[in-house]
């Protein structure tokens, strides 16, 4: 889902919010760690849809103790 988000995104909704934590909910310290390496070098100087995956990425990152610490669901 994340990846789909390069170069495309026009809007972060709070349904985009909602399926990525829930996909996050499902991961494990790998995938976040991976997903904060891209977050992190994010070509954001490409445009507005870069910047929009980074900041979701960066909403996700900032929730990841809370999901990570509820069983899947």
């Amino acid at each position: 889902m994340y990846f789909n988000t390069f170069g495309h995104l026009k809007l972060m909704d709070r349904g985009i919010v909602s399926h990525s934590i829930r996909i996050m909910n499902r991961s494990d310290h790998t995938l976040v760690e991976f997903m904060q390496y891209y977050t992190n070098n994010c070509p954001a100087v490409r445009g507005e849809a870069y910047r929009l995956a980074m900041d979701l990425g960066y909403q996700l990152n900032a929730k990841r103790p809370e999901v990570l610490a509820v069983a899947p669901g």
